[in-house]
């Protein structure tokens, strides 16, 4: 509540999902007391639409310094995607260093942009790829 306009405001979150009867409002002064009619509010939950996009490559032969890269040498690939450029919260790691592609699955739908690394068997993370922007359904 806010004690200057009296707004009630917030967001619940789908835990919150239910129906809440009786609720009372009621407000004084000390000497007054003012109440609203009981009444309830009832919380939805969202359902959140979810969706998976797909990715295919070619394994890279050369180090970002221009130095040989061999199959042997790929540990593994990682994914990096969110939903503005140059923004990646998310990240899908992909333990197979002979792997060519992969489907990322259980994400809102919508449009994300996507770059991928290479992982060598030493641990060293290569630069990023160039962008794509996939859209999952």
């Amino acid at each position: 509540f806010s004690d200057t306009t009296g707004r009630l405001s917030g967001t619940p979150n789908n835990d919150d999902a239910d129906v809440y009867d009786n609720i009372r409002i009621s407000v004084t002064d000390g000497l007054d007391t003012a109440r609203l009619p009981a009444f309830s509010i009832r919380v939805d939950a969202v359902v959140v639409q979810t969706g998976s996009f797909s990715l295919g490559w070619t394994a890279p032969v050369a180090r970002t310094d221009g130095a040989a890269l061999s199959l042997a040498d790929i540990d593994g690939y990682r994914i990096h995607y969110g939903p503005s450029s140059g923004k990646y919260p998310d990240t899908v790691n992909v333990t197979d260093g002979s792997a060519q592609s992969i489907t990322v699955t259980d994400v809102p739908a919508g449009e994300y942009h996507v770059v991928m690394t290479t992982v060598d068997t030493d641990g060293l993370e290569s630069g990023y790829s160039s962008e794509i922007i996939k859209t999952a359904q």
